[in-house]
């Protein structure tokens, strides 16, 4: 019965719907950040596939150096 009564109460209602305007505008944030960490992923995940790419080709390189002396 109080919970009946609490849920019909303005105050209640006015300090729900501020509840939600706050954690909304927490959700946004979270996803204007995300945003710029996502770039941040994506130049990592470039820089490290060149970086493979690089190792690769110099083992490449020195494996037919080698192969070349005999």
């Amino acid at each position: 019965m109080f919970d009946e009564n609490r849920k019909n109460n303005e105050e209640f209602k006015k300090e729900k719907a501020a509840v939600l305007e706050k954690q909304t505008l927490r959700v946004i944030e979270y996803d204007n950040n995300l945003a710029g960490l996502e770039k941040r992923a994506r130049f990592s995940e470039i820089i490290l596939g060149i970086v493979i790419v690089l190792i690769i080709n110099c083992a490449c390189f020195v494996y037919c150096k080698m192969y070349n002396k005999k």
